[in-house]
């Protein structure tokens, strides 16, 4: 078959057109490559969504970022940032799916019954197209067989800046999510999207700041933990998660807090059926030869 060119979506991502992107935001273009399609910037011509841009993977629901978008926004499992929604910003905004429950509360959504919309991260989709290397595992489990295991990882919020021991708190290795999206780079190498979320799949245990990166263990089923840093950012996006999975959350000082929350709490973790958010999915899918022919190998 002929390859042909992926449909390009308009998407709102965080950093997205940096250089030096953070993991969670940058996985919308893994994510929607996978579906099918490219995600650009907003405001980009010839996108099959003209006039709408989509709000996935990411905190992005708050006046900063709906003010900063022109036309109508689609939102498909994105989240809520914790601030009260301007009413004239929530009435360019149509619902498809949201990431939890606080997200859904906040804009006005029953959480069950008439009205209510599929919940997840777009995220958790991933283990459906992308099988990271030495593992094998069900969407959401609390565990999965891996040939192998790098042990404990620390990956920090974005905005961590002290300089960090991962020995201090109890894990093996430290990996910042930053990732590299675009341009060459000389003398410091970051990884990408899909390098850094092999080293959480590979990794035994996860002590994160970074809500993505928790995400991304439950979505492979890799044990995990909130981890508070220097700073949670965000609290709300957290309680989201939480709620989701419905779990009791909090977070934790190092390793061994993380690990006994996870035996007491964490494995009790149900992530959802996926399968109405992706019957939610805005815009036509394509079939599913023509997103083999289009999509580039991950």
């Amino acid at each position: 078959m002929t390859a042909t060119l992926s449909p390009k979506i308009a998407t709102r991502i965080w950093r997205g057109d940096c250089r030096i992107g953070n993991f969670g935001d940058a996985l919308n273009r893994i994510l929607l490559c996978q579906l099918g399609f490219e995600a650009v910037a907003v405001g980009q011509k010839g996108t099959l969504n003209h006039g709408r841009t989509l709000f996935a993977i990411g905190s992005v629901i708050s006046n900063w970022h709906i003010r900063r978008t022109p036309g109508q926004i689609d939102i498909w499992g994105g989240g809520w940032r914790g601030e009260p929604i301007d009413d004239r910003l929530l009435a360019r905004m149509r619902i498809y799916a949201v990431r939890g429950p606080r997200t859904a509360a906040a804009l006005g959504l029953p959480l069950s019954g008439e009205g209510a919309v599929p919940m997840g991260d777009p995220a958790l989709l991933l283990p459906r197209f992308y099988a990271a290397p030495n593992t094998s595992c069900q969407e959401g489990a609390s565990g999965s067989n891996v040939t192998s295991r790098s042990g404990s990882l620390l990956v920090p919020h974005y905005f961590e800046r002290r300089l960090l021991d991962p020995v201090a708190v109890g894990c093996d290795a430290l990996v910042k999510p930053y990732v590299r999206q675009r341009g060459r780079w000389i003398g410091w190498s970051l990884p990408t999207p899909l390098d850094l979320l092999d080293r959480i799949v590979a990794s035994s245990f996860v002590l994160a700041g970074s809500l993505h990166a928790v995400i991304i263990a439950q979505a492979y089923g890799i044990p995990w933990a909130a981890w508070a840093g220097s700073k949670i950012d965000c609290p709300a996006k957290w309680l989201d998660w939480f709620e989701y999975l419905g779990i009791e959350g909090t977070h934790v000082a190092n390793r061994s807090e993380g690990e006994a929350w996870w035996l007491r709490h964490g494995i009790h973790g149900k992530v959802r059926s996926l399968e109405p958010l992706i019957a939610a999915f805005p815009y036509p899918l394509p079939d599913a030869e023509d997103v083999a022919a289009s999509s580039p190998s991950v």
